[in-house]
């Protein structure tokens, strides 16, 4: 298995285990501290690669962008391009915003061509970015993870969902379970 992991926050999470005993994995998050500490809990694994870095659906060619993360926490489980969407997870207003380049996933997919298995947690951004993997690139792909509570707004699931698993079951992602707020989808 080569996992590309998009949104990997500290590396701690219910991933953990499968990227541990992959044959590569690459972890990336937009947030440089929680690169650093997932840099940490994997320092012994040398199969693993990380990237700094906001995955969005369009290439602006490295271009940095604005996010937004809790004040008072380095390493906040939430960025985004979307104040109103850390502020509704964290449940306070107190934000602050920092700078980071930009890639795609067709990018990481050209990049990691032998990945098999993508994990997506673009903090409401997934439905897009999903959407706007060049076609071609699925192929080599046989799991596709995805944070599918946000795909119609915050906390909201609907009709682009609809729309993302029926595109999605068009490329023979036909087993589709749900794994708490994650939808997996297999060949």
């Amino acid at each position: 298995m080569n996992i590309i992991q998009i949104g990997c926050h500290t590396g701690k999470d219910e991933h953990s285990e499968s990227i541990k005993k992959a044959s590569s994995a690459v972890l990336v998050d937009a947030n440089p501290n929680c690169i650093k500490q997932a840099k940490e809990e994997y320092k012994d694994f040398d199969h693993i690669f990380f990237e700094s870095v906001a995955v969005i659906p369009v290439d602006l060619k490295g271009v940095e962008i604005e996010l937004f993360q809790e004040d008072n926490k380095e390493d906040s489980s939430w960025a985004s391009v979307n104040p109103d969407f850390v502020a509704a997870h964290c449940h306070h207003s107190n934000l602050k915003s920092f700078q980071t380049k930009t890639t795609t996933i067709s990018n990481l997919l050209r990049k990691y061509p032998k990945t098999d298995t993508l994990i997506v947690d673009t903090e409401g951004l997934d439905f897009l970015n999903i959407l706007s993997i060049d076609n071609s690139l699925f192929n080599n792909l046989n799991s596709i993870t995805f944070e599918f509570i946000h795909c119609d707004g915050i906390v909201t699931h609907g009709p682009k969902l609809e729309c993302l698993l029926k595109f999605l079951q068009s490329l023979n992602f036909k087993k589709i379970t749900q794994q708490d707020y994650n939808l997996k989808c297999e060949k």
